[in-house]
């Protein structure tokens, strides 16, 4: 499997990449070399530093990116940021998409706790969370089956 770093590229959230959750501000001319282009979001706010080496691996066959760093007891991957220690998804969730709205938690439609593929997460009440995972460990396999047609489907759509 292909190991891939979330190093250069836009940023669409326009939020820092830090983790910190900070709007950054738009780049005022291009500069290749840092992922830089005029009139985009920063990838950083200006002092945030970088993360520590964020890698992960890409399963071919299911598109989860397998987070390659620091994973909890819990089994979710753990990034540290200058606001403290996150969960790797949620800064993921963050970096490609935007913010989490108030009061909800960050799914993962893999049900693969260690995935940090922005595609296989979703916004959703607590609630809707614990149903789905009690669903998933009722019936494993084919709630997996059924969502990773489900983001297929999203994929199709999104292209």
């Amino acid at each position: 499997m292909p190991i891939r770093s979330s190093g250069l590229g836009a940023n669409p959230s326009g939020l820092c990449w830090c983790g910190c959750g900070q709007q950054t501000t738009l780049a005022s001319h291009s500069r290749a070399s840092i992922g830089d282009i005029i009139g985009t979001p920063h990838r950083f706010c200006k002092g945030h530093k970088r993360p520590i080496a964020e890698v992960y691996t890409i399963d071919e066959v299911t598109g989860c990116w397998h987070w390659g760093g620091l994973v909890g007891t819990h089994g979710y991957g753990i990034i540290r940021t200058p606001s403290g220690w996150r969960l790797a998804h949620r800064v993921y969730y963050e970096r490609f998409v935007g913010p989490i709205p108030d009061g909800l938690q960050v799914d993962h439609l893999c049900r693969v706790r260690d995935c940090v593929n922005p595609e296989h997460l979703e916004p959703v009440t607590q609630a809707e969370n614990i149903r789905r995972g009690f669903e998933a460990r009722k019936n494993e396999k084919a709630y997996r089956e059924k969502a990773y047609r489900e983001i297929a489907k999203l994929r199709m759509e999104n292209n």
